[in-house]
């Protein structure tokens, strides 16, 4: 994973070489069956004014990636 600070966001990428999956069999599910960790993911980003976009395929691994502004206004809690 890295940060890195782009003007005024923050954009990180988590990255890895593990197995993968088919995102569109994942959004194909119904919602208990897809799991809360990149749902969770996704709603903080945009609880944020931010980005995510996550790139999977299977036997490939996986890319997350995430951009939120940087605002130091106290409402936010973002320092």
């Amino acid at each position: 994973m890295f940060g890195k600070k782009k003007s005024s966001k923050v954009f990180f990428r988590v990255k890895d070489n593990g197995i993968g999956f088919d995102i569109e069999e994942i959004n194909a599910r119904h919602a208990p069956e897809k799991g809360l960790g990149l749902a969770a993911m996704a709603e903080r980003a945009k609880m944020l004014y931010g980005h995510f976009e996550i790139s999977s395929q299977v036997n490939s691994g996986t890319i997350i990636d995430f951009e939120v502004p940087i605002d130091s206004s106290p409402e936010l809690g973002v320092m």
